[in-house]
C-alpha cells in the first residue's frame, strides 16, 4: 500500500510537522515516519484515526494504490486530474478551517 505517500502529502498540505501530527494521533513520530516512508504497514484502526484527525475520507488515503500502469492514457490523465483536484480541495478545506484566506 502507498497510504504513507498520500498521508505525507496531506500532512504537508496542512502545514503540519510529523511531530505535530504524531502528537495529535497519540503515536510516536518514528512510527508516523515509518508509515509515511512505507517501512511499516498501518493498521485499519490507524487509517481510521488518521482519516478522522485529518478530516479526509478513508478512501482518500488509498488514492495512490491504483495501478496507473494498467490504465489507458486517457483514463490515466483523467485519474491524475481527479487526484490533483482532491488534493487541492483538501488543502483548501484545511486552509479554511485554519482561518486562512485563499
Amino acid at each position: 500500500m502507498k497510504i504513507g505517500k498520500t498521508l505525507k502529502l496531506i500532512r504537508i498540505s496542512r502545514e503540519l510537522k510529523q511531530k505535530e501530527l504524531a502528537d495529535k494521533l497519540g503515536i510516536s513520530p518514528n512510527y508516523l515516519s515509518s508509515v509515511e516512508n512505507a517501512k511499516r504497514e498501518p493498521s485499519l484502526s490507524f487509517i481510521k484515526l488518521v482519516s478522522k484527525e485529518l478530516d479526509v475520507p478513508v478512501s482518500f488515503l488509498f488514492l495512490d494504490n491504483v495501478d496507473e500502469e494498467s490504465m489507458s492514457e486517457e483514463r490515466r490523465t483523467t485519474y491524475q486530474k481527479l487526484k490533483n483536484l482532491l488534493v487541492e480541495f483538501q488543502s483548501l478545506k484545511a486552509n479554511n478551517a485554519n482561518g486562512k484566506v485563499t
